[in-house]
């Protein structure tokens, strides 16, 4: 099965609206940048649980590779990973159908080619050593696996997509493109047949790499609800995910959580009354019309709508739907996190979020 988010393309589109690790980033002085409390028993049965993610280094190994007899080389990992090959070389480098001889040829000329080889060279330098981050991964979905004890956890694997996609996910697999997260310096971002924009740069940093990972593995588990295309249901379920990241990563600033500069979480917080009045106002909240609301969930780099400042946050609609999901939850201490991931009554959590900021 193909991967269901992640996708980039070259100029850069984003296919879905999202972006999504750590402990290592902070808010500089951001008043309501850690809106989460921990679950400690969550935390605790956690830490005793006989669980660990399992995580591969195919970039690893693809570039070390047999240079002297490359389609050996191929077989084996076509053997290791036989549920990640065919999709990598297929799908996500596009060199063609694996085993035939001319996509031999292009996997060669792919680890070959200096621009890729350099890039591998930098995902070296920065995630030699990928530990740290597997550390998080694990504690992560540890915590996932308490809160979802039945769910099938998939194996990880680190790859070079060539900016591609970042995290595809599949039936057993989810991959890590290193190469989305070398840091705002890197110059092949800026490089004119790339190009990504400069909103989007900023968060290529490996602060962003655990959240995305969660995130689109959440997104491909618990994505659009198939007829709900109001308004309310989409920011809602975005919130859901959002609160979902909330339990499986406690400590990582809100700001990570959507990408958020500390001023732009700041703009939010200080204007959420504002916003809310907006929707109302606009009848945006029932709107199945997304031409009409998109500006307000889409990437941007900031939310470009009519009647909403500059100076505004990127994609408010979503976040004013995770204040949704956090009040309805605060309201509802007996309801579990299974049961609001599983809810898709969007209107029966908003009327008992009693949501209504003032």
């Amino acid at each position: 099965m193909m991967a269901k988010y992640g996708k980039y393309s070259k100029p850069f589109q984003l296919i879905i609206l999202l972006l999504t690790v750590a402990t290592l980033a902070g808010c500089n002085g951001c008043s309501k940048n850690k809106a989460v409390v921990a679950d400690k028993q969550a935390l605790d049965a956690a830490q005793k649980m006989d669980f660990k993610v399992k995580i591969r280094r195919f970039d690893q190994e693809l570039f070390l590779s047999d240079s002297l007899n490359p389609a050996v080389g191929f077989e084996k990992l076509a053997k290791n990973y036989p549920a990640f090959w065919p999709v990598y070389v297929e799908n996500i480098i596009e060199a063609g159908k694996p085993g035939e001889q001319q996509t031999i040829k292009n996997l060669t000329d792919f680890v070959s080619n200096p621009y890729i080889r350099e890039m591998h060279r930098e995902c070296e330098k920065h995630y030699h050593d990928f530990t740290p981050y597997a550390t998080q991964l694990d504690a992560a979905f540890k915590l996932y696996k308490y809160y979802f004890p039945e769910a099938v956890i998939p194996e990880l694997v680190t790859m070079v997509s060539a900016f591609n996609y970042a995290h595809p996910v599949m039936d057993s697999v989810m991959g890590i493109g290193l190469d989305f997260y070398l840091g705002e310096s890197y110059a092949p971002y800026k490089a004119s047949n790339i190009n990504f924009p400069e909103y989007i740069v900023r968060r290529m940093r490996k602060e962003y790499l655990v959240t995305n990972t969660m995130r689109y593995f959440l997104l491909s588990e618990y994505g659009p609800v198939p007829g709900s295309q109001k308004f309310i249901d989409h920011i809602i379920q975005e919130g859901k995910v959002l609160y979902a990241i909330d339990a499986v990563l406690p400590d990582v600033p809100d700001t990570i959580k959507m990408g958020y500069t500390a001023e732009q979480l700041q703009w939010c917080y200080d204007n959420e009354v504002q916003m809310w009045a907006h929707y109302v106002q606009k009848k945006m909240l029932y709107s199945t019309d997304m031409m009409l609301y998109q500006r307000y969930i889409n990437e941007a780099p900031f939310t470009s709508a009519p009647d909403v400042p500059q100076e505004s946050a990127p994609r408010i609609g979503i976040w004013t739907g995770w204040q949704i999901v956090r009040k309805y939850m605060k309201e509802n201490p007996k309801v579990t996190l299974k049961e609001l991931m599983a809810e898709t009554d969007f209107q029966k959590i908003l009327t008992k979020s009693k949501y209504k900021p003032r």
